[in-house]
């Protein structure tokens, strides 16, 4: 009873907390290669949480459709083994306007390994 509580009290409390700064979106990119005659499109959902000056970033490119493959819908293929995507993770922080440090890496399902970790500074003007 006191964890159904508890839980209720976060749900309730904690919520509006939690989705100030909170923001979900996407792209959709299709591309036509004119000398291959390849179609493809790939849908990039992202999840972003911004937090004073950072900001977590949680992303992945699925494969919806590849007129080169076998079955030319390849969303159907996501949940199968070696067709499944990775998931991007990246963290910024902004120092000042136009100064930016970052990391990033991200995990790949079907080798169930960490990718890489870059970290870095971006400046723009």
């Amino acid at each position: 009873m006191k964890t159904t509580l508890l839980a209720t009290a976060f749900a309730v409390i904690g919520t509006p907390m939690l989705a100030d700064g909170l923001s979900f979106g996407g792209e959709v990119e299709t591309e036509y290669n004119m000398d291959a005659e390849k179609m493809t499109v790939i849908l990039s959902p992202e999840t972003r949480y911004e937090m004073g000056a950072a900001t977590f970033t949680l992303s992945s490119d699925l494969s919806i459709y590849d007129s080169s493959a076998v079955d030319s819908w390849t969303a159907t293929n996501l949940l199968e083994e070696g067709s499944r995507p990775d998931i991007d993770v990246t963290v910024e922080y902004v120092l000042q306007d136009g100064l930016t440090v970052y990391g990033e890496t991200g995990w790949d399902i079907d080798a169930k390994d960490r990718k890489d970790v870059i970290v870095g500074v971006n400046f723009a003007f």
